[in-house]
C-alpha cells in the first residue's frame, strides 16, 4: 500500500565517469570498428573547417551547409518548413563571418558533403570553440538529423538503431563489449556474433545496476 512518501534513491557518490573502465585498449579493438571510407572522409572535411574558427566562437546548433549553397530562391525559402528556415537563418552570421573560408572549403569538399544529406549537417554540442579544438576530441554519432558532436564527459545514449557512437580520439565505433559494459553486463556475458544484433540488444536494454538500485530502493521503502 502506498504510504504517501516517495521512494528515495541512494545519493550519487561519483560525479565523473572514467572512460577507461568501459573502453577496450586500442590494440584490443578489431580493425573493423575503425571508421573509414565516406564516414572518415566526411568527418575529416568538417575537422578542416572547425580548425578555421576562432577560439571562443559559438557554433549554431545545426549547421546545414548544403542549404546555404543550394541556390534556393526567396519563394522556395518562404515555402520551407519553419524549422528549416530557422536553421538556415541561424547559420547566416557564422557563414558570413568566415565566408571566404566556407566558400573555398565547400568547393573542395562538396562531393562528400552532398553524397548524403546528413553529411552536410553538423550538430555541434560541444560548446564554444577551444584552443586546438578538434571534432575528434568528442563522441560523434551519424544520425538522421546530421553529424552530432558531443562532449566526451559521458557516453551518448545507446539506441537500437544504427547510430553507434564514434569514439573520436581513436576514430572508431564503440564495440559491442563496450556497450555491454555501459549497460553493466558482466564480462562473461555472451554477446551475439552479429554486431547488428548485439548493438540492437544493448540499445534496447537498460542498465543492470540502475535497475538493481531502483528495485532495492523500492523494496527498502516498503520494508520488503
Amino acid at each position: 500500500i502506498y504510504n504517501g512518501k516517495d521512494v528515495v534513491l541512494p545519493p550519487i557518490t561519483e560525479n565523473t565517469i572514467e572512460l577507461d573502465k568501459f573502453m577496450l585498449k586500442e590494440e584490443e579493438v578489431d580493425d573493423k570498428y575503425f571508421i573509414s571510407g565516406d564516414v572518415l572522409k566526411c568527418l575529416e572535411a568538417w575537422e578542416e573547417m572547425i580548425k578555421t574558427f576562432e577560439v571562443g566562437e559559438k557554433i549554431s546548433p545545426v549547421i546545414m551547409i548544403n542549404e546555404h549553397y543550394n541556390g534556393h530562391t526567396q519563394e522556395e525559402f518562404d515555402n520551407y518548413a519553419d524549422w528549416r528556415k530557422g536553421y538556415i537563418t541561424a547559420n547566416k552570421p557564422l557563414i558570413e563571418k568566415y565566408k571566404p573560408q566556407w566558400d573555398k572549403w565547400y568547393e573542395k569538399h562538396k562531393e562528400i558533403l552532398q553524397k548524403r544529406e546528413i553529411y552536410g549537417k553538423l550538430e555541434w554540442q560541444a560548446g564554444k570553440i577551444k584552443e586546438n579544438d578538434s571534432i575528434f576530441d568528442y563522441f560523434i554519432q551519424i544520425r538522421q538529423s546530421g553529424i552530432r558532436v558531443k562532449r566526451a564527459h559521458h557516453f551518448p545514449t545507446l539506441v537500437a538503431i544504427s547510430q553507434i557512437p564514434i569514439y573520436g580520439k581513436e576514430k572508431r565505433y564503440i564495440t559491442p563489449r563496450e556497450c555491454a559494459r555501459l549497460q553493466s553486463f558482466p564480462e562473461d556475458f555472451k554477446i551475439d556474433e552479429l554486431d547488428k544484433n548485439s548493438y540492437k540488444q544493448f540499445g534496447n536494454a537498460v542498465n543492470v545496476e540502475n535497475v538493481h538500485t531502483v528495485i532495492k530502493a523500492t523494496f527498502d521503502h516498503y520494508g520488503i
